[in-house]
Order: structure tokens, then C-alpha cells, then sequence
């Protein structure tokens, strides 16, 4: 017997939640204005928050702004939320991203710095950054690219950039994703260990073969007419 899958009930959104989803779209939403729905007025309010305005509009003052009950403003956001949402989804020209910026999120021994900025061309995880600009403050230049996430808001991209100190190691990031999906590490053991325990705690993982070690040892001790003669398939006399 084929075995039946139900939709478990959904709650409903919240009122606090969707006024902030809206609120970080404002350019596309004055886009729905003036359609003939009741809630053009909300929607003068909605674009009125800006990115620091916090908290937002409670909804007792909201009904008291525009003089209807809980259960009116309720229609209204609703309308609102998921007339949104299906404009977002059939036309791509409602949101339009135009603008790229940088945020650098720099550790330091002395301290930690952000700073925002514009690029010609964008970094990669791993790529080594040097910042002689801020190494006063911080108390290094050298760091590398660990992480990237992108923000998306109104009409605007922010590239959020998180550095580290010193220099990339492949083997060891693949090291790190390899214990988080064993379940032998987690982000907060990651922060709890920091950078200078975590390596230690890898190699208990995953000690070096010692075996592999030696002879690789062996080979670059090598004299270098033997290591020729290895090289070319003729064995050292």
C-alpha cells in the first residue's frame, strides 16, 4: 500500500516578521503601490522604515495611525505579504540589485575592525589579503578570504567578507568540513578551539600516516644522483 503524505498545518505568519521581510524590499514594494488595494497606506509606512529603524511599528499603532481594528490590518498585511510574494516570483524586474559593496570583517590581536568599500573585482575563499591601511589597529596585514555570504536589501548587494590571520590551508579547511559532517566537530567547538587549538585537535582526528611520512622523508634525503636515477627508472648501483 503506497504510503500518504499529509501537509502538517501551517501557523500563521507573524505580523512583527513579515513588516521586517517587506521593509528590506522597499524598492520593489512602492512598485505595487497604486494598484486599487486597500493597502496603499501600509505600504507609505513600510518604505518610511529605514535599514536602523528599530523596533518596528507595534500593531496597536499602526491601527491607531490608520484607524482600523486588529483584524483589518491583519487583511491588509496579508494582501500585502503575498501580493509580494507572487510579484517576486513572476516578475524579475520588480527587485533589482544595482549596487555591490564590500564589508571586511578583520580579527586582530589588538583589535577587530570592519570596514566597507567598492571593488573591481571580487575575492575568493583562500585569496590572501594584505591591509597595511588598518595593521597599526590590528597588529597584522596579512590575512586570507575564510568565508563570504551576500546580504541582499532594497536596491543594494553587500558582500560580507570574514578574514583570518595568517595563510589558507586547504587540507585543513577540507579537515574541518570533513569532521563537521562526521559529526566529530561543531561551530561551537570551531569557536571554542579558535585558530591555534583547532589544528591540534584535527591531527587527533586524523593523525598523519607515519609510513607515507617516512618515505617521503626518505626520498627528499635521497643523494641527487639516485633521486635522477629513480626519476629516469634506473635503479641506484
Amino acid at each position: 500500500m503506497a504510503q500518504q503524505y499529509y501537509d502538517r498545518p501551517k501557523a500563521p505568519l507573524r505580523v512583527q516578521e513579515m513588516l521586517r521581510d517587506l521593509s528590506r524590499a522597499r524598492p520593489g514594494l512602492t512598485k505595487l503601490r497604486g494598484k486599487g488595494k486597500d493597502y496603499d497606506p501600509l505600504i507609505d509606512v513600510i518604505v518610511a522604515i529605514g535599514p536602523k529603524d528599530w523596533p518596528l511599528p507595534a500593531s496597536k499603532a499602526l491601527q491607531e495611525q490608520f484607524g482600523i481594528n486588529a483584524a483589518k490590518l491583519r487583511k491588509w498585511l496579508d494582501a500585502l505579504y503575498w501580493d509580494f510574494m507572487t510579484a517576486i516570483e513572476e516578475n524579475p524586474d520588480l527587485l533589482q540589485f544595482r549596487q555591490v559593496s564590500y564589508l571586511f570583517c578583520v580579527p586582530g590581536f589588538r583589535d577587530y575592525r570592519t570596514f566597507q568599500c567598492r571593488l573591481p573585482v571580487p575575492p575568493r575563499v583562500g585569496d590572501t589579503v594584505m591591509l597595511p591601511f588598518i595593521s597599526e589597529v590590528t597588529g597584522s596585514s596579512r590575512y586570507y578570504v575564510d568565508s563570504m555570504h551576500q546580504e541582499y536589501q532594497d536596491d543594494q548587494v553587500c558582500v560580507v567578507v570574514n578574514l583570518k590571520r595568517g595563510i589558507y590551508n586547504q587540507h585543513m579547511a577540507y579537515l574541518i568540513d570533513q569532521a563537521l559532517f562526521e559529526g566529530k566537530l561543531t561551530y561551537g567547538m570551531l569557536i571554542e578551539l579558535g585558530d591555534y587549538h583547532i589544528e591540534d585537535y584535527l591531527r587527533t582526528l586524523y593523525p598523519p600516516s607515519s609510513s607515507s611520512a617516512s618515505s617521503a622523508y626518505a626520498a627528499l634525503n635521497l643523494p641527487v644522483t639516485a633521486r635522477k636515477r629513480r626519476g629516469n627508472g634506473i635503479k641506484a648501483g
